[in-house]
């Protein structure tokens, strides 16, 4: 069914069962937890599988990535390189990604025959784990769907704060039940709040070090 593809970029045809399209429609959710971590670098893709400490290489470097660096987009990690090291793009090149990438096989130790197989593990909460634990993983999944569920009601203006009750005909006090200063708006609520303040700041210390 994938033929000279890789399960990441392949394309389902029209003919292909409802089963396989749905698996082929979570790709953008699967790829972010699945990692590999390089043996004898073969069965591993070097373009879309996640191998490197970087982001997928083919998003990293762009669709033209395989014909910059002339490594064929169906080769695997042990293609990608000969008995002497990585195949690097050009220490010459002005391309901001293929530099980055340069870099970073630079610091990488090609793949050994000697080593073993490749291996695959679950990346979750930014730990490695050799087994699979659902529960790690529905919390993960779940964090970034209510992240996406409160930006959408932010960004429309759709939270149920009180100045949007009394514009609806409820009957409630407009003033900030926190602080109780000004009107509780949307943007009142998250961003000037001196207890939204307070929280602000402490998010960003600890994000800046």
């Amino acid at each position: 069914m994938l033929k000279h593809d890789t399960f990441w970029n392949t394309e389902p045809s029209s003919s292909a069962s409802w089963l396989w399209k749905s698996l082929m429609a979570l790709r953008p959710l699967a790829k972010r937890f699945l990692r590999s971590s390089i043996g004898d670098g073969q069965d591993t893709s070097f373009w879309y599988d996640h191998w490197l400490d970087l982001e997928l290489i083919i998003e990293v470097v762009g669709p033209n990535g395989p014909s910059l660096m002339g490594i064929n987009v169906s080769s695997t990690v042990a293609d990608a390189c000969c008995s002497t090291g990585w195949y690097l793009p050009t220490s010459r090149t002005r391309n901001l990604a293929l530099t980055t990438l340069r870099t970073k096989l630079m610091e990488t130790t090609p793949p050994n025959s000697s080593i073993g197989p490749n291996s695959y593990y679950w990346y979750t909460n930014s730990s490695s784990n050799i087994g699979f634990s659902s529960r790690q993983n529905w919390e993960q999944l779940r964090a970034m769907v209510e992240s996406i569920a409160v930006q959408r009601l932010y960004f429309q203006a759709r939270f149920p704060v009180r100045s949007r009750l009394a514009l609806g005909g409820i009957d409630t006090p407009i003033s900030c039940c926190i602080c109780n200063q000004q009107a509780k708006t949307r943007d009142h609520l998250f961003l000037h709040c001196d207890f939204s303040s307070q929280v602000w700041a402490h998010v960003l210390r600890r994000k800046l070090g």
